[in-house]
């Protein structure tokens, strides 16, 4: 990611705004997101926005990174629904096989 400085006065209000309320809903519900994708991230759209901390990528690497997302929820509850099997009545540590 590369740091471009910018002119605050090239700066759009209504994107900062707006990228700093989702910043602050994302951050705020961060537990669902572990909950869902099986990992932490700290949001800072509005803050790299301000700090010139942009890059433009394509509408494929966009979609690329959606789908991703979704595999780690998908592969999630996979795990997990594997784990409760395996910690099922029917276990080893009940003594049956």
């Amino acid at each position: 990611m590369s740091n471009h400085e910018i002119d605050p006065s090239e700066l759009d209000p209504s994107t900062i705004s707006n990228l700093d309320q989702k910043e602050t809903d994302f951050n705020n519900h961060r537990d669902q997101f572990v909950e869902q994708y099986g990992f932490d991230h700290e949001c800072r759209c509005g803050q790299d926005y301000t700090e010139g901390n942009t890059t433009e990528v394509t509408a494929c690497f966009v979609q690329l990174s959606f789908d991703a997302l979704a595999a780690c929820a998908r592969m999630k509850e996979t795990i997990e629904d594997l784990e409760a099997e395996l910690d099922g009545p029917d276990t080893l540590e009940n003594g049956e096989a």
